[in-house]
Parts: structure tokens; C-alpha cells; sequence
């Protein structure tokens, strides 16, 4: 998906609702937000950096800061 969007993997933010969708993201080096809100996704927690239960929590900033939180160099 990155390459077809010509953006690094490590530029992406993936959200996923699944975990082996979440899997796949760390694998191909991007970063990740799992939605908690369907009853297959329980226990997505476990390994996703971010997680959401709700659309409603979802804005550009939300988006900036899990971006952020997730990339190595940054510590808020």
C-alpha cells in the first residue's frame, strides 16, 4: 500500500481492526492504531500500540499524536 501511494512504510499509519491486520502493519515498519470495537477485535489491545473503541474519538489530532507517540526518536 505504501509503495502504490509512493510514501515510505514508515511514513503510514495504519488502523486496523483485526490482528493480524495489526501483524502485518508492524511487519511492513508502520505505524499502528487498533479499533476495538467489533466483538472479533477484543483483546486488540494486546498488540496495538493505540487503541479506540469509538469513530467519534477520531480527528486530526488524535491521528498526530499516535503518529507521534510511535515514532522512536519522540518521547512525550
Amino acid at each position: 500500500a505504501a509503495e502504490r501511494l509512493g510514501v515510505e512504510p514508515g511514513e503510514c499509519l495504519v488502523v486496523e481492526d483485526s490482528e493480524n491486520g495489526v501483524i502485518a502493519a508492524e511487519r511492513a515498519g508502520m505505524s499502528r492504531v487498533g479499533f476495538e470495537g467489533a466483538e472479533m477485535s477484543a483483546g486488540i489491545g494486546r498488540i496495538a500500540p493505540f487503541v479506540f473503541s469509538d469513530y467519534r474519538e477520531l480527528n486530526s489530532n488524535s491521528f498526530y499524536l499516535w503518529y507521534i507517540r510511535s515514532q522512536k526518536d519522540w518521547k512525550l
